[in-house]
């Protein structure tokens, strides 16, 4: 049985039909080569660029160690704002960037800890009430209000982690794309990683391009 077709491009005056099985592959495709060719331009631009891969991995590391440390919501704001500085530096494409991290950072950060915000799991004063139950249950260790609500504590908790969750993402993608993949992973020598799994990140980072060309040709001259 034939995929049911769910695009059409026009090529040499013919219209091609596209179903969802090729449209997947030509996506997938299309984001590993855009990926791996933008890592590999990686080495010019901004003044980012210039910096040494080592000091960038050990300004990695201290970000981490400060986004996790920082427990309010100010100093996060704070972080987001310096991480854009760089960005702006760096002269980094603003909306390609923040399109994946606004894509991790509401999946992990947000939907993922949303249930915090309620009473049920972050006790505190409620101020948005969702509805009202008879009475209030045990179940074993859990206690289930009378009244379901968002609470203070627990939206400033799903706020703050929502906040770890993206200047952790945009730090991270924003060394990415102003450090080459090859010349970051060497930097990990700096913490003992051995040469022999260095080696083979690198070699299955290189033919990744080549695996997703090869399975892109064979699948659509079937």
């Amino acid at each position: 049985m034939q995929n049911e077709p769910v695009n059409t491009r026009v090529t040499s005056g013919k219209k091609v039909r596209f179903s969802v099985i090729d449209k997947t592959i030509l996506n997938a495709a299309k984001t590993v080569k855009s990926v791996y060719v933008q890592a590999e331009n990686a080495t010019a631009g901004g003044m980012l660029h210039s910096i040494h891969p080592k000091v960038k991995f050990f300004a990695l590391i201290f970000m981490a160690v400060i986004i996790s440390l920082v427990n309010d919501l100010m100093g996060q704001i704070c972080i987001s704002v310096f991480i854009f500085t760089l960005v702006l530096i760096g002269r980094i494409n603003i909306p390609g960037m923040y399109k994946k991290v606004l894509f991790l950072a509401f999946f992990f950060g947000f939907l993922v800890v949303f249930p915090a915000s309620l009473n049920i799991i972050t006790p505190g004063k409620v101020i948005l009430n969702l509805f009202s139950l008879d009475q209030s249950y045990q179940f074993w260790i859990y206690h289930i209000p009378q009244n379901i609500g968002f609470t203070s504590e627990g939206l400033q908790v799903v706020g703050l982690i929502f906040l770890r969750v993206w200047n952790s993402v945009s730090f991270s993608i924003l060394i990415m794309l102003t450090t080459s993949f090859p010349a970051f992973i060497k930097s990990f020598k700096l913490v003992g990683v051995p040469d022999t799994f260095l080696m083979v990140i690198t070699l299955a980072y290189k033919y990744i391009f080549i695996l997703s060309r090869t399975i892109e040709e064979t699948y659509l001259a079937l």
